[in-house]
């Protein structure tokens, strides 16, 4: 009985951990859309923080990794 009870106990937190760690594919598509600032200039941070961004390449201020080239921008 005290197997069960622990058995059951280890899948809850594991089923927990999985469900709060999933990543959803809207909030990518959330970060690249072309209504965001960030999508609007020719060079983007890769992980899209808020307020970056530039016509030139550089770092991003927020995450400080270097930009790269915004591929959805219309040329």
């Amino acid at each position: 009985m005290k197997k069960i009870k622990y058995i059951i106990a280890i899948a809850g937190l594991s089923f927990a951990t999985l469900a709060a760690c999933t990543f959803s594919s809207n909030e990518i598509e959330t970060k690249n859309s072309e209504n965001s600032p960030e999508s609007n200039h020719k060079y983007v941070c890769p992980m899209y923080c808020k307020g970056s961004g530039s016509d030139s390449a550089g770092t991003c201020p927020v995450c400080k990794m270097d930009y790269v080239l915004n591929k959805n921008i219309k040329k």
